[in-house]
């Protein structure tokens, strides 16, 4: 295993365990402002919640996917749970991508 799979593999270990915690969490307590973070650019969207910060990060990889694929963005659904399968999938997709790439060589492409 190099640094490229230990950094994948561990952003979705972790995403994952946040997810899990989720399901714990109330819709209110999942939106609540945590008044710890505001976004630097006036474009960027605020993840000024534990829901839109788990989002982003799933999103980001959605994005990331799409775009290698030349696909549009699905449509998402935001709950834990539904995060937690958007997970599964966008994770996996986005590894196979940074492996590839990896194995090929293709990191100045």
């Amino acid at each position: 295993m190099d640094l490229t799979d230990r950094l994948i593999d561990h952003d979705t270990w972790m995403t994952r365990r946040l997810l899990e915690r989720a399901r714990e969490l109330s819709d209110e307590q999942l939106d609540t402002p945590l008044g710890v973070f505001k976004a630097p650019l006036p474009f960027d969207p605020s993840e000024d919640t534990f829901r839109a910060a788990v989002v982003r990060m799933i999103y980001t990889k959605e994005v990331w996917n799409a775009a290698v694929a030349g696909r549009v963005l699905p449509d998402g659904d935001n709950s834990p749970n539904g995060l937690l399968a958007r997970l599964s999938s966008a994770f996996r997709e986005f590894a196979a991508i940074v492996r590839s790439v990896r194995d090929e060589g293709r990191w100045d492409d």
